[in-house]
C-alpha cells in the first residue's frame, strides 16, 4: 500500500530539485571562473539538495517494515523502482561511449554502478536502503543511543569531504564523480538524520538552536570556499566539509513540527506548484541533464548566443526546468505505466 504523499515533503523535493538544476548551470553560467560574490553565496546554499533528498527519503522509510524476511521484498521493489529508470536513462550515454571508441569494460562498469552524468546519487540511495536493517536494530535496541550513530556519520561524512577537498587536490588527483561522491559514507548521514526524525513521535523541539547553527555553518560555509580558492583549489562552491555541517544543522529545521505547521497554514499557488514539481523531481533528476547539453549546443553552437552571469543562469535554470517539468509531465499523462518504469514517476 502506498503512503499518502504530504504536501509540505513534496514541497522540500521541489525546491531541492531547483536548487539541482540551479547548480548544474552555475558552471555554465559564470564562465571563466569569474563569480560575483552573490552568487558564491546562492550557489553554497544550494548544496543542501541532496541532503534534502536524503533526510526526506529516511523520513519515510522509518516506518518501513524491514526487519528479517521482511526486508528482501522491500528491497527487492525499492531496487527496482529507482534503478531501471537511471539504466534507461544511461544508456544512451554508454551507446555513445561504445560508438566513440571508449573502454567497453569501463563503459559497462559506468553503466551498472550509476558512473554516467550525475546518477551517483541512486547508487548512494541504494546503498542507504540496505543500511536500514542495522538502523531498525540499534535504534530498538536503544533509541537514546541512536544519536551516536548520527554523529559517527557526520564524522565519516566531514572526513571524506575533507580527503575530496584538499588531500586529492593537493596530490593532484581527478576522480570520477561516482568514486568519490558515490559511496554511502559521504551522505548517509542526512538519510540517517532524516530516519531518526521519522522515528519521534513528536517533532516540537525548538528550532532555535538549529537556526543559528546552521547560520554559522553557512558563513563557514562561504570562508571555506574563499580559503580554497586562496589555496589554488578553485573558489570551492561545492561539497566541502563545512557544507555537511550546515546542512546537518539546516535539515532538523525543516522537518521541525514547528515550521511544517508554518507551512501547512500558506496557501498559494506557487507553494502548490513547487509541491507538484517534488513529485516530478526524481524524473526531472534523471533527464535534466540531457535538457542542459541540448540548450548548451543549441544557443552556444547554433544560434550562436553568449550570454553570461546572472541572466544566463536564470534562462538557463528556468528553461531546463521547464522542458524537463513538462516533458514528464506529458509522459506521465499519456504512458502512465511505461513513464512510472523508465522514469521513476
Amino acid at each position: 500500500m502506498e503512503q499518502k504523499r504530504e504536501t509540505y515533503y513534496d514541497f522540500l523535493r521541489g525546491c531541492a530539485i531547483i536548487f539541482v538544476i540551479l547548480i548544474h548551470s552555475f558552471g555554465v553560467s559564470f564562465a571563466g571562473g569569474n563569480f560575483p560574490i552573490t552568487s558564491v553565496i546562492l550557489r553554497n546554499f544550494f548544496n543542501v539538495a541532496v541532503p534534502v533528498f536524503l533526510a526526506c527519503s529516511g523520513f519515510f522509510m522509518a516506518c518501513k517494515r524491514v526487519e528479517g524476511m521482511f526486508f528482501f521484498p522491500f528491497f527487492k521493489k525499492r531496487f527496482f523502482r529507482v534503478y531501471l529508470p537511471v539504466l534507461f536513462c544511461s544508456f544512451p550515454l554508454f551507446v555513445v561511449d561504445i560508438a566513440t571508441g571508449q573502454n567497453v569494460l569501463k563503459s559497462v562498469f559506468r553503466l551498472i554502478f550509476c558512473g554516467y552524468s550525475v546518477y551517483y546519487f541512486v547508487a548512494v540511495v541504494i546503498q542507504c536502503y540496505l543500511l536500514l536493517p542495522f538502523l531498525n536494530y540499534v535504534y530498538n535496541k536503544g533509541k537514546n543511543t541512536f544519536p551516536i550513530v548520527i554523529f559517527f556519520s557526520l564524522i565519516l561524512a566531514v572526513c571524506g569531504w575533507a580527503v575530496k577537498s584538499y588531500f586529492l587536490p593537493k596530490l593532484g588527483m581527478s576522480l570520477p564523480l561516482i568514486v568519490y561522491a558515490g559511496g554511502f559514507w559521504m551522505w548517509s548521514v542526512f538519510f540517517i538524520f532524516g530516519y531518526y526524525l521519522g522515528r519521534k513521535k513528536e517533532r516540537n523541539y525548538s528550532i532555535k538552536p538549529w537556526t543559528l547553527l546552521s547560520s554559522l555553518a553557512f558563513v563557514l560555509c562561504f570562508a571555506e570556499s574563499l580559503f580554497l580558492d586562496k589555496l589554488g583549489y578553485g573558489i570551492g562552491v561545492g561539497q566541502k566539509p563545512s557544507a555537511m555541517l550546515f546542512s546537518f544543522c539546516f535539515i532538523p529545521f525543516l522537518f521541525s513540527e514547528e515550521v511544517k505547521n508554518a507551512f501547512d497554514k500558506l496557501n498559494c499557488k506557487g507553494i502548490v506548484f513547487l509541491s507538484s514539481v517534488g513529485f516530478y523531481s526524481f524524473g526531472i533528476y534523471l533527464i535534466h541533464c540531457y535538457v542542459l547539453l541540448a540548450y548548451r549546443i543549441a544557443v552556444k553552437k547554433m544560434l550562436h548566443i553568449s550570454l553570461n552571469g546572472y541572466l544566463q543562469w536564470a534562462c538557463l535554470t528556468s528553461i531546463v526546468f521547464m522542458i524537463s517539468y513538462a516533458f514528464l509531465w506529458g509522459m506521465k499523462k499519456l504512458f502512465p505505466r511505461l513513464t512510472r518504469v523508465c522514469l521513476g514517476v
